[in-house]
């Protein structure tokens, strides 16, 4: 939906914070349904948790995360630098690499990636090359995407 329409059909905005811009289009479905199938998405995700921890398992959560990540991009949602460390982890993902997804939103937000051994260390290299190649919309500084690396026993 176009803001000029929704400016016609419901003559604006009570919140005082945001603003409806004629020029721009919404994505009113993809906004509609991503909460919808983000929580069916979290539903599977506490499930399989509670199933096991295998690499089928893990495959299935990276899943989970990149259609995740997709569902609130196709919102409007996210960034330019998430989405090019989701990407990256992507185009990477295999062996013990195995999803991504913004957290946290708002801006910019976090990037979670789920990784296992060697993978996370491979994860924690690639922030360099991004920090080194910022969006043309945004300036990265090194705390910028922040890496850390969580493992659990």
């Amino acid at each position: 939906m176009s803001g000029a329409e929704f400016l016609k059909d419901y003559e604006g905005i009570t919140d005082r914070v945001t603003r409806v811009e004629a020029t721009r289009d919404y994505p009113v479905l993809a906004a509609t349904a991503h909460p919808i199938y983000e929580s069916a998405r979290v539903k599977s995700f506490a499930e399989i948790l509670r199933g096991g921890q295998t690499a089928d398992h893990a495959q299935l959560l990276g899943d989970l995360m990149f259609q995740s990540h997709a569902s609130y991009s196709r919102c409007g949602l996210g960034s330019e630098g998430t989405d090019r460390i989701v990407d990256l982890v992507k185009r990477s993902a295999g062996g013990d690499l195995y999803g991504a997804k913004i957290t946290g939103g708002g801006s910019g937000g976090t990037v979670a990636i789920l990784a296992a051994g060697a993978a996370a260390i491979k994860s924690k290299r690639l922030f360099p090359a991004i920090v080194k190649r910022p969006a043309t919309n945004q300036q990265l500084s090194p705390a910028r995407p922040r890496a850390q690396i969580v493992s659990g026993t």
